[in-house]
């Protein structure tokens, strides 16, 4: 071959490399992907539809829409503060996308803030209010759960704990990732000496957060009441670490010491043959 042809054949290879291609259609690929995430979603697979929905979010990250349907999908599988993000998020994008403030106001109720709940609501409602039928059920459920908080405080001051669990599972069934009620349910499940069940809801609430307090304070409520003093004692002073203002901690750890100090003065009244009164202090 001439040294010609090697040259021309050499511009062609140059001008095939340097070939500009086409422009990627960005909206297309997202619609695409989020296409993809609803046909999970209705084969109830949430978690391929979070990751289609997130791919779509890559694409158009200012897609309001985008948000909604991973925050429904999160909603699905009752992962409700990422949902409640993606809810914050939808709104921010777009003020007017009614399903994001509903989405909102739906994560706020099952996370069990009702003042937040309330807050959103309201916003709603002035920006949207021919459409009340939409949040009926939202504006019943603040209202109950207020009634059920209420109810539950009462009838802990009267202490009657077996009232207070059946108060919180209901209050638990319209908000059922709010640690407060699991936390106040486990804690009369404690007093209630129904240590087994305590002890799961507590575990239950640390695999999601080890460094809850609530819960760390009903682990050590079980020990302390099952004679468990030391590591009950462990398990206050862990709560005070994490939290110091916990004030029922602060009078648990007391409690421990007074009755480690009464354990000792009856060994030794019992030791020194002083029966009746070792008997005395056992009680």
């Amino acid at each position: 071959m001439s040294e010609n042809g090697s040259q021309n054949m050499s511009d062609e290879e140059d001008f095939m490399d340097t070939e500009e291609q086409p422009p990627r259609n960005i909206e297309k690929e997202a619609e695409d992907a989020k296409n993809t995430g609803n046909n999970f979603y209705k084969q109830k697979d949430y978690f391929k539809a979070i990751k289609f929905y997130t791919n779509a979010i890559n694409l158009l990250p200012d897609k309001a829409a985008y948000y909604g349907n991973r925050a429904a999908a999160y909603m699905m599988i009752n992962n409700y503060p990422n949902a409640l993000d993606d809810s914050l998020k939808s709104v921010e994008k777009d003020p007017n996308f009614f399903k994001g403030g509903l989405r909102m106001i739906k994560c706020y109720i099952a996370l069990g803030n009702l003042t937040a709940a309330s807050r959103a609501l309201q916003d709603l409602k002035s920006r949207d209010p021919n459409n009340s039928s939409s949040y009926a059920s939202e504006t019943t459920n603040i209202n109950r759960l207020r009634d059920l908080e209420a109810s539950a405080d009462k009838d802990m001051n009267k202490n009657d704990y077996r009232r207070v669990v059946y108060v919180m599972d209901r209050a638990l069934e319209m908000a059922p990732a709010c640690v407060s009620y699991k936390t106040k349910r486990a804690e009369c499940l404690a007093l209630l000496g129904r240590y087994n069940e305590a002890q799961e809801a507590s575990n239950e609430m640390l695999r999601a957060n080890s460094l809850n307090a609530g819960a760390l304070y009903v682990k050590g409520l079980c020990l302390f009441y099952q004679d468990h003093l030391d590591k009950a004692r462990q398990h206050f002073l862990q709560v005070l670490r994490v939290d110091p203002d916990h004030s029922k901690a602060r009078l648990a750890v007391k409690d421990v010491k007074e009755l480690e100090s009464t354990k000792q003065r009856g060994n030794a009244a019992f030791t020194s043959g002083k029966n009746e009164e070792a008997l005395k202090l056992y009680r």
